[in-house]
């Protein structure tokens, strides 16, 4: 593989750097704990737009759909619970299968401690990465032969920005979310191949 130039090396670094700044408060638990509920009202705001209340109604018993995880780290039910508590805060009583499932699922919550995650965080090392492969970085040292003397790594340059930003991670986590996530970002690594 062709070493990449100082220029390309500075341009991603200096991606890497802004991404993870621009984000720095969503990529540790609190601050995606911290931030959930922002992207939670706006699918709440956007079913209610789009009229889904109904089919989300008829959904509401599925245990597999309620509890699966979007992307974004939260779940139906997540949502579901935002739009009670908008119908509530305008004093209306929401659909009553709805308002049945947000009194179980406040009991419920009675009993947890709800903490934030990593999910975001993992996102953006594994956006980064992406990013990085497709500008021509290797992403880690080759296994046998170690580290090639000038090479500069992608999960270097992604431990410097989120080390700049204040947040310590190191190559091992970064590996370990790389093998996470490499799988499920599969198609984005070569969109355009089929």
């Amino acid at each position: 593989m062709k070493l990449p130039t100082q220029s390309d090396i500075d341009a991603a670094r200096r991606h890497a750097d802004a991404r993870v700044a621009r984000a720095r408060q969503i990529l540790t638990k609190d601050g995606a704990a911290g931030n959930a509920p922002e992207w939670i009202a706006w699918e709440a705001k956007a079913a209610i737009t789009y009229g889904d209340l109904e089919a989300i109604a008829k959904l509401i018993n599925d245990d597999r759909w309620i509890d699966c995880r979007c992307d974004d780290g939260f779940t139906p039910r997540d949502v579901i619970l935002e739009i009670v508590a908008g119908a509530l805060e305008r004093g209306e009583l929401p659909p009553k299968p709805l308002a049945e499932y947000a009194a179980k699922a406040l009991r419920q919550a009675i009993k947890e401690n709800v903490r934030g995650t990593l999910l975001y965080r993992d996102s953006c090392i594994a956006g980064l990465l992406i990013d990085l492969e497709s500008w021509g970085f290797p992403l880690f040292p080759n296994r046998e032969s170690g580290r090639r003397r000038g090479q500069t790594y992608g999960c270097d340059i992604v431990v410097e920005a989120f080390k700049k930003a204040g947040l310590k991670r190191s190559v091992g986590t970064v590996e370990q979310v790389w093998k996470v996530w490499s799988r499920r970002w599969a198609q984005h690594r070569n969109p355009f191949c089929t």
